[in-house]
């Protein structure tokens, strides 16, 4: 018992009452208010409505392609470049620290002819787990932020999508930082002891 505009936009029964497109609101209002000045008016507006959103998917469709290669690359650093340089960077800083520790218990052995520049090595202000801690803190701070330009590019202003990327590459950012500092760990870690007993 409801007329067309009713069918659509009545706030009991009316079919759009929760479709959340808003472009798919403001189309059928269009022809809605156009359909009371008769059905040629309708027919010509939808006929419009039409080869404007045909047109607008072709735009889409060209914008995606131009940021393409930006995206891909804002991926790979997300997933896989920033966690294995993150890895990389903590293993130098483990070799680096115990390198210097080395470097300071030999200056024990030499005594006063090590200088007092050597001798500071024994007061390294840092460990390589909080160096570990701070590159992981810097993993995540740049995986939310690739994240929310990943989404931006991709879906524009969805929490969802934006949550669900970040969470991934979260996830698997912390597997290849993990991978990466563990092989590194093995490469180079005996070679820093042999060194170091030297």
């Amino acid at each position: 018992g409801l007329n067309f505009q009713q069918a659509f936009f009545d706030e009991k029964y009316g079919a759009l009452r929760f479709y959340p497109s808003k472009l798919i609101k403001s189309i059928m209002r269009a022809v809605v208010e156009s359909s009371k000045k008769g059905v040629v008016t309708a027919s010509l507006a939808m006929i419009t409505v039409s080869k404007y959103l045909k047109n607008l998917h072709q735009t889409q469709e060209e914008v995606n392609e131009s940021l393409n290669d930006t995206l891909s690359s804002l991926k790979f650093q997300a997933y896989f470049l920033s966690p294995l340089i993150a890895g990389i960077v903590s293993t130098l800083a483990i070799v680096i620290i115990r390198i210097l520790r080395g470097l300071s218990a030999q200056s024990e052995i030499l005594g006063p002819t090590a200088g007092p520049f050597v001798e500071s090595f024994k007061n390294i202000p840092i460990t390589p787990f909080e160096f570990v801690m701070i590159v992981g803190i810097y993993m995540i701070e740049t995986s939310f932020i690739l994240g929310m330009f990943i989404n931006g590019i991709e879906n524009g202003e969805d929490k969802i999508g934006q949550q669900n990327i970040i969470g991934y590459s979260l996830a698997v950012g912390f597997v290849i930082f993990v991978a990466s500092l563990f092989l590194t760990l093995m490469i180079f870690g005996p070679l820093v002891s042999t060194v170091a007993t030297q």
